[in-house]
């Protein structure tokens, strides 16, 4: 406080007598630096900063926003950005902020000390980067593959191939992940999350243009219904199925590419590519009979139990047909004496009773037996007593009776 006397005029010029003039304290505007520990984070990720602030007054507080790229306010409505200050309790006048964004790219915090009084401070300034964090393949807990994409059914009796017949289901093995998603929210009442994770499978190569992918069922089976044609399928998880082109050849083997790229609807990761070798259903065929087909002089007074085993490459034995036909001398035809029966795991059984066709001593019958396919295909000519198709259902490459004929004399 100083004391001033009232000023009087005198021959123009100003007088100070004795007197006093009151002047109140100044405020001085609190100040703040602000220092990032870290400058870079992925999405959702915590960048710790350390405010130091400093007023000559207590009570002063800061006022902390966040400006995107284009200087736009970023706010935590929809769970964008979280901000929340803690004091260390060493230091009242350094202050760490936390700060949270769910959102891709380059954020200015601003920092802004204001004191009881309303006064502002100089704003400090630091500069953040969000980025995102791509999808991350785990291995199998068993396998300890990750990237990987497995054929699940498995392969025809035709060596490691997989047979054109049926739909192929395929799946990832191991687990696929988004790092982001897994991080918690800034706040309870948080509901905005990453987007979930979409799965597009893609035949990125094939024999001909007819192969096509389908959606699995919830269990994860293929369902046998071809679907409409298409090479690339987006599915609500890590299987697929493959329907490979029903034309193709059934001794030769032909290669489908398929891959799976995984997005979480910023950036993607793929797997590596399956190579699926897939053969056409070849017909069914004798493996084997008993007795061996030849000529044999049979007992009139029993019957004679005759064997079949079929072998296919898609449909399981117990699952093939057997026709038996016989033709005794002097006819032109074959008579079917059993028709179209279901053989058992081991084959095709028939037994021959001579009683009930009323053989003759001396009498010759021939007996003729043939496989049959669920899967259409080309018939046997009915003149040929043995009929050989090439299958790899046998051997790959070779062939194989798909009709045989025994020849029987009765005595």
């Amino acid at each position: 406080m100083r004391a001033l006397g009232p000023a009087l005029t005198f021959l123009g010029f100003a007088a100070v007598l004795p007197g006093c003039l009151y002047v109140s304290e100044v405020n001085e505007r609190p100040t703040a630096s602000l220092i990032a520990r870290s400058t870079s984070s992925s999405i959702g990720g915590d960048i710790a900063l350390e405010a130091r602030l400093a007023d000559d007054q207590t009570g002063f507080h800061p006022e902390i926003v966040v400006r995107d790229s284009a200087g736009a306010f970023v706010t935590d409505d929809a769970c964008i950005v979280g901000v929340h200050t803690e004091e260390r309790q060493d230091d009242v006048n350094l202050t760490l902020v936390h700060v949270q964004v769910w959102k891709v790219g380059t954020f200015t915090v601003e920092l802004t000390p204001v004191d009881r009084h309303g006064a502002r401070g100089s704003t400090a300034t630091v500069q953040l980067t969000f980025d995102n964090e791509p999808p991350a393949f785990t291995p199998d807990p068993i396998d300890r593959r990750a990237k990987v994409l497995r054929a699940t059914s498995v392969a025809s009796v035709c060596g490691t191939n997989w047979a054109a017949a049926v739909p192929i289901p395929i799946r990832l093995v191991g687990e696929v992940d988004d790092p982001d998603a897994s991080k918690p929210p800034p706040f309870v009442t948080c509901t905005t999350k990453p987007a979930p994770l979409t799965y597009q499978f893609t035949i990125v190569s094939q024999p001909t243009l007819d192969g096509t992918l389908g959606p699995a069922d919830t269990d994860g089976h293929c369902p046998l219904e071809r679907p409409k044609r298409t090479t690339a399928l987006d599915t609500d998880g890590p299987t697929v199925c493959l329907y490979p082109d029903p034309s193709l050849s059934s001794v030769s083997p032909a290669g489908y590419e398929v891959k799976l790229k995984v997005s979480d609807g910023i950036d993607d990761a793929s797997t590596d590519t399956l190579l699926v070798s897939v053969v056409n259903d070849a017909p069914a065929c004798l493996d084997g009979t008993y007795p061996k087909v030849g000529s044999y002089v049979l007992d009139r007074a029993a019957p004679t139990v005759f064997q079949a085993i079929g072998i296919d490459g898609v449909t399981a034995s117990s699952q093939l047909g057997y026709v038996w036909t016989i033709r005794r001398v002097g006819e032109t035809e074959y008579t079917t004496v059993a028709g179209l029966t279901l053989g058992a795991d081991g084959g095709g059984r028939f037994a021959l009773d001579p009683s009930i066709y009323g053989f003759a001593v001396g009498e010759h019958v021939s007996l003729r037996v043939d496989v049959v396919d669920p899967q259409p295909g080309d018939a046997c000519d009915v003149t040929d007593d043995r009929c050989d198709v090439a299958s790899c259902a046998a051997t790959v490459g070779a062939s194989c009776p798909r009709r045989t004929t025994w020849e029987l004399e009765y005595r």
